[in-house]
């Protein structure tokens, strides 16, 4: 026989891998489609962590007035209902059925990426904010103000706070649990009413993450993923999942 070649070799180690994964998820979607159990669900969802992150940061790109955390709740919204409506009797596989559900999640892009009119020069600054607010927050362990991130980036305070005032109004519902600033100072008085009724509709483990990011004195208040994690030894990306059910659910009373 002969004997195969390196490029074969290589297709066929991909081949295998492919196949191995996919009976994991596999293995991992009839698992939890006997119960529909959200403790069966978590580790089917972290094998398309992945998937949802790139996914993010491809669809995002281009659209700087959506925060993360909304698209990321967005993106995993469809992967469950990926999960729910996926029936392995017509052939595809899960993951095909996944891609396709995902697309879904361009129509919010579309409808949210053009909320505002924000001028060339300061649309440049919005992208550097929301490092320096990223950064800042993970070495103070809470949000910080614009005037802390205006000295950061020796820039002026009344333009940090004009370009986070413009982000904020212009996505309905981003100012909650977004990571990208001090929310507590732009609420509205309807977002405001849904934040003092959320914790009645949130599960103990989204109770605790949402206490942490509004904490009733504002120096206390740990907003971001990572900090969130180590603060109350979690997986990060079930941090991030908690944050995107509690998005999720604040974004349905809005």
């Amino acid at each position: 026989m002969q004997d195969e070649t390196p490029v074969d070799q290589l297709l066929n180690e991909k081949k295998a891998a492919a196949e191995a994964k996919q009976q994991k998820e596999m293995g991992h979607w009839e698992q939890w489609n006997k119960s529909r159990s959200p403790d069966h669900l978590e580790p089917l969802l972290d094998l398309y962590q992945p998937l949802i992150r790139r996914k993010a940061q491809e669809y995002g790109s281009g659209a700087v007035l959506i925060p993360p955390p909304a698209l990321e709740a967005e993106l995993t919204k469809h992967v469950i209902g990926a999960f729910e409506s996926y029936d392995p009797t017509r052939g595809a596989s899960l993951n095909t059925h996944v891609q396709t559900r995902i697309q879904k999640a361009k129509r919010y892009v579309i409808q949210h990426q053009n909320l505002a009119y924000i001028p060339e020069n300061p649309a440049g600054k919005i992208g550097p904010i929301a490092r320096a607010t990223d950064q800042l927050t993970e070495d103070f362990g809470r949000i910080p103000t614009p005037q802390e991130v205006a000295d950061h980036l020796k820039m002026p305070v009344k333009t940090v706070a004009r370009i986070q005032g413009a982000v904020l109004r212009d996505v309905p519902g981003s100012s909650v649990l977004s990571d990208e600033a001090d929310t507590s100072m732009h609420l509205g008085p309807r977002e405001d009413e849904i934040l003092s009724l959320l914790p009645g509709v949130l599960t103990p483990d989204e109770r605790e993450v949402f206490g942490f990011i509004y904490h009733s004195d504002p120096s206390q208040r740990v907003t971001s993923t990572t900090a969130l994690a180590r603060r109350l030894n979690k997986n990060a990306s079930r941090v991030s999942r908690l944050k995107s059910s509690i998005l999720a659910k604040a974004k349905s009373y809005l």
